[in-house]
């Protein structure tokens, strides 16, 4: 895992490999080399839900995946580096400060979308009740 920041209270926060994910959820390596997971298994039918902390203490932001691409590719990934040096006195290691520095990763794509909003349905409406009196007076127009 890649550390690349902290939390409020000073935790790490790392991200993570899909492996990590998929053992996190409850697939295993089986003895014949496949990693995988009893199909009988919830989690198989269940929606991946996304949260993002909104930043003000408040809740969260959720989303869900809309879309997953296979394609693996190289990247690099910006991550938090400790500067470290051991306290004169007692030999403890200490961080001093923080860099941040760049690692090559593989990566893949996912896409999120929210689930609708009522002021995103308001908007539809409006959209639709306005494409219908455009056309209504075209239709007008047009029979004239």
């Amino acid at each position: 895992m890649i550390e690349v920041s902290e939390d409020f209270q000073g935790w790490p926060v790392k991200i993570k490999t899909l492996r990590e994910i998929l053992t996190e959820i409850g697939f295993e390596e089986k003895s014949d080399g496949v990693f995988g997971i009893d199909i009988s298994n919830d989690i198989l039918d269940a929606y991946p839900r996304l949260l993002t902390d909104d930043g003000m203490g408040y809740g969260v932001d959720e989303y869900y995946l809309i879309e997953t691409d296979s394609e693996v590719y190289d990247n690099e990934i910006d991550y938090l580096k400790p500067i470290i040096k051991e306290h004169k006195s007692t030999n403890i290691p200490e961080i001093v400060k923080y860099e941040k520095d760049k690692q090559k990763i593989k990566v893949f794509n996912m896409f999120k979308d929210k689930t609708p909003t009522d002021e995103y349905i308001k908007q539809l409406n409006k959209y639709l009740i306005f494409n219908e009196n455009l056309k209504e007076k075209e239709d007008g127009e047009n029979n004239n």
